[in-house]
């Protein structure tokens, strides 16, 4: 059991796709959580196993009122992607967010404990996120950023304030990793961003650099024609399972993947990833 939160600390860096491709491509059982406060993407872009769209009403919702009703049983309010990757759907507005309110605690604790390995898609985080409870509990977080010499100042303060508010709430905290989006060109910026975090006293790592790959994002949802395996984001996103692995530590289910663990799958939406 294993829950892996992801968050960007400013605009919209690709967290969606980045959480569906890590739980698409990790070699244990697998959830993806759309926990976004902002709304659902996944419920809109993809289809459910039948083809028909996600039953919006089924996930985070339907699980926050069972939770009220003191029944908690995750498996209970999961879909199923066309690739047959299991998915909690999220919310369809930010008020359907808010209004969970105390029960957050209550659903973090659900994914924690919930088999395998659970990735969410925490969306964006401010000061004192709706979604705290679920970073607190989080074995690991990875804050994802642009490598953007204003977006890395922000992250640098970001990290400094989740660190501090999460261990005000625990007294502990999860691991705190950051993954830079950057285009191929650039995407040597990682040993620089983990000097910035070093000198600010900040107990983050760098786990790796993902691939700005709009075309390799279409492919994973099925927009674009081709193999996702030979994408440049894939290539890249499997390029972290061993750093993603090390983050979550015993807690993750299954054996640690290497880079060179590929054995035949498919993407969400049917597409062979490795």
């Amino acid at each position: 059991m294993a829950l892996l939160a992801l968050a960007s600390t400013k605009g919209s860096p690709g967290v969606s796709t980045l959480a569906l491709a890590l739980a698409g491509l990790l070699p244990w059982p697998s959830l993806v959580a759309d926990l976004d406060p902002a709304g659902s993407d996944l419920a809109l872009r993809l289809p459910a196993a039948d083809g028909r769209p996600l039953d919006p009403d089924l996930g985070l919702l339907s699980l926050g009122a069972a939770v009220r009703r003191g029944g908690v049983n995750v498996a209970d309010h999961v879909q199923q992607l066309s690739g047959g990757l299991p998915v909690l759907v999220g919310m369809s507005t930010p008020e359907q967010g808010s209004g969970l309110g105390p029960v957050w605690a209550h659903v973090a604790a659900a994914l924690a404990a919930h088999p395998g390995t659970v990735v969410a898609d925490c969306g964006r985080i401010g000061s004192g996120p709706v979604t705290l409870p679920v970073l607190a509990a989080a074995d690991a977080v990875l804050l994802v950023a642009r490598a953007a010499t204003d977006q890395l100042a922000h992250l640098r303060e970001r990290v400094r304030a989740l660190h501090e508010e999460i261990r005000r709430t625990t007294g502990t905290g999860p691991n705190l990793g950051v993954v830079l989006i950057a285009p191929e060109r650039t995407r040597r910026a990682g040993p620089d961003v983990q000097r910035l975090l070093d000198a600010a006293g900040l107990p983050a790592r760098v786990v790796g650099v993902v691939a700005d790959d709009p075309r390799g994002a279409g492919v994973l949802y099925g927009t674009a024609r081709g193999a996702a395996g030979r994408t440049t984001l894939i290539r890249s996103v499997r390029a972290l399972l061993p750093a993603v692995a090390g983050l979550l530590g015993p807690s993750a289910t299954g054996p640690a993947p290497t880079s060179a663990s590929a054995t035949p799958a498919t993407s969400p939406t049917g597409i062979e990833v490795r």
